[in-house]
């Protein structure tokens, strides 16, 4: 059955080209090292334009506000569950500088993260948008502010359990594996031809030895 869905999902891929033109690969701009960094305890990032500034610290990512000893010194001894290092609830921003090359030109731009929390995103002094998922990566389209050359990506993250929309989940609990700040996965633009693939959903059908697959694809 597994090769019937690689049969398949070729059989998608190679519709959406003409046989004289060959299938483009994406291409991956790695975002992990050092960026620029502050708390912001107070809530004034926002309207003081934090996104188009550089920010005084720094911090590595993948990682977390803990891990780097960002935040405020924990004393509770309690036994009772994992205590955080350096505790801190709120916002904490995230900025760098990236340079764009001519081969992202005609091709549909995008900023994966993975495990994070709910996040706001702005490319130079332009909001992008923000999400709230936490259980997959988080995407956000960029095309239409990467020109080719140096940009900044600036975010925002907020680890406040009051903006989740799942309740007191496992990702805030201290009894499982605290509520930090911070982005833990992978981090990087994806630039890919403007039709591609989105999404993809296999059906096996075990009695009947076959299988259906959906696939969904962005053709502008």
């Amino acid at each position: 059955m597994k090769y019937l869905a690689a049969l398949a999902l070729l059989l998608i891929v190679a519709a959406c080209h003409s046989g004289e033109h060959k299938i483009e690969k994406r291409s991956y701009l790695d975002l992990s090292g050092t960026w620029q960094f502050a708390l912001d305890s107070a809530n004034t990032g926002i309207s003081g334009g934090w996104f188009k500034t550089a920010l005084p610290d720094s911090i590595p990512l993948p990682g977390t506000t803990d891990a780097a000893g960002k935040g405020f010194l924990n004393r509770d001894t309690t036994t009772l569950h994992l205590n955080r290092v350096y505790r801190y609830e709120g916002a904490a921003w995230y900025r760098r500088s990236v340079t764009i090359p001519e081969s992202f030109v005609n091709r549909t731009i995008v900023l994966k993260m993975e495990r994070t929390k709910t996040s706001r995103i702005w490319v130079d002094s332009t909001l992008v948008g923000g999400s709230r998922i936490l259980q997959s990566p988080q995407v956000f389209d960029l095309t239409a502010l990467l020109t080719p050359g140096e940009h900044s990506i600036a975010i925002r993250i907020d680890n406040r359990l009051d903006l989740t929309p799942y309740g007191n989940v496992h990702i805030y609990s201290d009894e499982t594996q605290t509520n930090w700040n911070g982005i833990l996965g992978e981090i990087g633009l994806i630039a890919m031809p403007h039709t591609h693939i989105t999404r993809m959903r296999v059906f096996p059908d075990l009695p009947g030895q076959k299988v259906a697959v959906e696939i969904g694809l962005r053709n502008p």
